[in-house]
């Protein structure tokens, strides 16, 4: 049931034709709600997540709080946006319903599921190029780098997501485009 393996068409889709925020006025007022608010706490005292705004989507952002000691893991490899990665992740919507999960997947090993990084959304795209091998964290994706107003399956249109995420490996550091 992946929901992240859906082709980069959907991604596409999201930017093309959307929904209209009045008939999801409710969820999208809450979304936002929700992300000013982990926005808020960065300029507070809580900096318990990082704010990520890539060189090549100025106007695209995540907000990523590491689980693990990233001391441990800086000198691990890192994958480019053309490799190929090995991750556990839950989804989650604001409401903490789980929306899909790699923990049901075998096909790569226990758990494993396996992307390309340009292959998902841009919010993973952001967070997979800033973390090594063994990082855990919590990635708080808003709407407009996840499936924006149009949705996909079981995702909302207008759905801020959050995914905790696993980098096992860096299976192929550059995979040919």
């Amino acid at each position: 049931m992946a929901l992240l393996s859906a082709p980069l068409a959907l991604v596409m889709a999201s930017c093309l034709n959307g929904n209209d925020p009045d008939d999801y006025s409710e969820w999208y007022r809450r979304n936002e709600s929700f992300i000013d608010s982990v926005r808020n706490a960065l300029s507070g005292k809580d900096l318990e997540y990082t704010k990520i705004t890539p060189d090549w989507a100025p106007g695209t952002y995540v907000l990523m709080k590491w689980h693990n000691d990233t001391l441990l893991t800086r000198k691990n490899l890192s994958p480019l946006n053309n490799s190929t990665v090995l991750v556990k992740y839950q989804l989650r919507d604001i409401d903490a319903k789980v929306l899909d999960s790699s923990y049901s997947m075998t096909t790569y090993g226990d758990s494993l599921y396996r992307t390309r990084v340009n292959n998902v959304i841009t919010g993973w795209q952001i967070a997979l190029t800033n973390m090594h091998e063994g990082d855990s964290v919590t990635v708080v994706v808003p709407y407009n780098a996840a499936y924006g107003s149009t949705g996909s399956g079981a995702i909302a249109p207008y759905s801020t997501l959050i995914f905790d995420v696993m980098l096992k490996k860096v299976q192929a550091y550059e995979t040919p485009f």
